[in-house]
């Protein structure tokens, strides 16, 4: 049976959580992951994309670049995304939920202990956390192209999304794929802990510390100075990187 032409709440959380995930520029039908939620939803590839681009409009990071994306969003698709940037926790903790039941599978993953010893309200934080830290590590993980940006690595399970600004620290920027970096294990701890940052040229700054300590200089003192390395469009939030160097300020 064709789909009605007025797309749902849960279509429209649907297409922003894909929107949200893919950098713009694989917003084409042909895009795998716009076939597979098409197919989720019962609509064309091209409906998909088409309400991929229309979110574009809405975007303000697109806007600075100059980029319009298509006009013509619903009414409903507009309310969505006000409601998205006022809290986007809560709208990707529920567009992920919608998915998760199109597709008859759990939201959250298998096996977590912590979760798995917990009821009621205490469950339900702790899901929508652990979610929407998924969701971010995708987001990252798509915009840096799958790359480690320090090290060029590109093995997924030696990566982490790695918070510019902590998790618990900025509400605001939990969910803002520009709050984070592409990082293999080693150097997400380094730079969490200030013995690297990187700089307004988005070159690596290896803390004076580190490079006298004959250890950690082997692998962390090779790539003082080198630039960060760019697999995706994702680009890191110059006054972001300028919080966390000043957190570290006075290491030495």
């Amino acid at each position: 049976m064709a789909a009605s032409t007025k797309w749902t709440r849960e279509q429209n959380l649907a297409a922003l959580r894909l929107y949200r995930l893919l950098p713009f520029g694989r917003f084409h039908q042909r895009n795998p992951q716009v076939i597979a939620l098409a197919s989720l939803l019962g609509r064309t590839p091209s409906a998909v994309a088409m309400r991929l681009s229309n979110y574009a409009s809405l975007d303000p990071m697109l806007q600075e670049r100059g980029i319009r994306g298509l006009a013509g969003i619903s009414d409903d698709a507009r309310r969505l995304w006000r409601e998205f940037e006022a809290s986007p926790e809560d709208v990707l903790f529920e567009a992920e939920t919608a998915v998760a039941l199109m597709d008859a599978r759990p939201i959250e993953a298998a096996g977590d202990p912590e979760v798995a010893f917990l009821e009621g309200r205490e469950r339900e934080a702790l899901v929508k956390v652990r979610v929407n830290q998924r969701l971010f590590r995708e987001m990252v993980l798509n915009g840096y192209g799958s790359t480690c940006c320090v090290t060029g690595i590109d093995q997924p399970s030696l990566l982490v999304g790695s918070h510019i600004i902590p998790w618990a620290e900025d509400v605001a920027e939990r969910l803002n794929p520009r709050n984070g970096l592409y990082l293999n294990a080693l150097h997400d701890r380094a730079f969490e802990v200030g013995l690297m940052t990187v700089s307004d040229d988005l070159r690596v700054q290896v803390a004076p510390n580190a490079l006298r300590a004959p250890t950690l200089s082997r692998w962390l003192g090779e790539f003082d100075g080198a630039p960060l390395i760019f697999g995706g469009p994702l680009r890191p939030d110059v006054a972001l990187l300028a919080r966390h160097r000043a957190r570290f300020a006075t290491s030495s």
